[in-house]
């Protein structure tokens, strides 16, 4: 009889105790899917919206503010440039999608060359002066290096007049791009004027007289000057 009894009670143990069990699991279970629904993120109900422009010109304008005052403040006085000056120039070239990082950082390393292009924008002697002194030799290296040639430092002078009246007239180094070095700026322009002058003579026909003199005939040889300008 008391065997049958322990036997019972041991039999009801075992099952509360395989109850209990399955009841913590099943509450460890539903903890886990808690906590994982918990931390899955969301799906965003809203698109993330483009940054504004003023946030797009704060990424370069005040690593060029900062740069101005530090590395440029007393060449830019002794010009008459200020930093609003240099900015405006900056932002009149700023895609809609602003500068990349890197373009920002070139940006801001440029900063005298772009302090030097803005006071010959204003038109002022000192910084004219200032850019034929720093790059009228280098155009020369780059143009014999180019295309070498007799009349390398004719064709350097004649490119700084057309430049400084092709800036006062509103193009030239208005259209400066500072994320490109400024010297080989110039050179791109030099090499792009001089071209177009090769072809122009290239194109341009051989005046009459000329071309009867090439020929080695002894009756045009007599007065070449006065019909060539007939």
């Amino acid at each position: 009889m008391q065997t049958r009894t322990s036997r019972r009670a041991s039999s009801r143990n075992s099952t509360t105790r395989n109850a209990s069990l399955a009841t913590t699991r099943a509450s460890r279970a539903a903890s886990k899917r808690a906590a994982s629904k918990r931390s899955s993120p969301k799906p965003s109900s809203t698109k993330r919206s483009a940054p504004s422009l003023a946030t797009l010109r704060k990424r370069w304008e005040t690593p060029l503010r900062r740069s101005f005052f530090s590395d440029a403040g007393r060449f830019a006085a002794s010009m008459g440039v200020s930093v609003e000056a240099c900015v405006a120039h900056v932002r009149a070239l700023q895609p809609d999608c602003g500068f990349s990082p890197f373009e920002a950082d070139t940006i801001r390393s440029s900063v005298l060359d772009l302090v030097l292009v803005v006071g010959c924008a204003h038109d002022a002697p000192q910084a004219w002066s200032e850019l034929r002194l720093q790059h009228t030799w280098r155009l020369r290296e780059a143009l014999n290096t180019w295309a070498p040639s007799r009349d390398a430092g004719l064709q350097i002078e004649r490119f700084w007049i057309d430049l400084r009246a092709a800036t006062t007239g509103g193009n030239g180094l208005a259209g400066f791009d500072p994320r490109r070095p400024l010297s080989r700026w110039l050179a791109d322009r030099l090499f792009g004027q001089v071209q177009h002058s090769r072809d122009l003579a290239s194109a341009r026909p051989c005046a009459p007289a000329l071309a009867l003199d090439k020929a080695g005939e002894g009756r045009t040889l007599r007065f070449p000057l006065i019909a060539a300008v007939q």
